[in-house]
């Protein structure tokens, strides 16, 4: 059982006769800003979330640089950057060579009861990753009423079916600058996705136990 078609076909490429593809789901739904969280996190303006593994398949140096281009055209908008890894100290250094540094909040590892918070606060969500085999942030921010940029890489484009998703290449950096700044100068939620929930994951993997079992 894999969780995209993109992984199944590299199950497949391993050996694996049959494979199903059964995908995550999520439980998260649009809700508003607690109140004080903007304060809290020095937000005056508009907000782009990155969350994941601070690691090179993530591609965050990437998400600065792109960052750059847009500190430049909305002054008043800030990139946080939640999750943890060996790229941190790097990442670090990286926007203050940018010049972004203030412009930028690295949260460090945020427990799973405190992600929703931050998905209302995002205008927009940014995932420029290398490589993934499906992009669980990625549906969860959709799920959460946030637009969300991704790269064409592995999985994620498959997600574009079930919510509110844009993707763009990596070798368009200045596309990625000019979306980015284009919705947070109009930023706007949307309604989430349907059919992603873990019931229906549920569901689906029972479907294919029995498959195997009537085999």
């Amino acid at each position: 059982v894999a969780d995209s078609r993109f992984t199944a076909c590299q199950v497949a490429e391993a050996g694996a006769r049959k494979v199903a593809v059964v995908p995550c789901g999520t439980d998260l739904s649009p809700a508003a800003p607690r109140p004080g969280d903007r304060a809290g996190f020095g937000l005056g303006g508009p907000v782009a979330l990155f969350l994941g593994e601070l690691k090179p398949r993530k591609n965050v140096g990437f998400l600065l640089r792109v960052w750059a281009e847009v500190a430049a055209r909305v002054p008043s908008a800030v990139l946080l950057i939640a999750g943890d890894g060996p790229e941190r100290r790097r990442l670090c250094g990286l926007a203050k060579r940018l010049g972004v540094w203030d412009r930028v909040r690295f949260l460090g590892r945020v427990p799973e009861a405190d992600k929703p918070r931050l998905y209302a606060l995002a205008d927009v969500f940014l995932f420029p990753s290398l490589l993934e085999g499906f992009g669980m942030p990625v549906l969860d921010a959709m799920a959460s009423g946030v637009l969300a940029l991704v790269s064409n890489r592995g999985a994620l484009p498959e997600l574009a079916e079930v919510g509110p998703l844009r993707v763009i290449p990596l070798e368009r950096q200045e596309e990625w600058a000019e979306k980015i700044t284009e919705i947070l100068k109009n930023p706007g939620h949307h309604q989430g996705v349907r059919g992603m929930t873990w019931d229906s994951a549920a569901a689906q993997m029972a479907t294919a136990f029995k498959a195997v079992a009537g085999a």
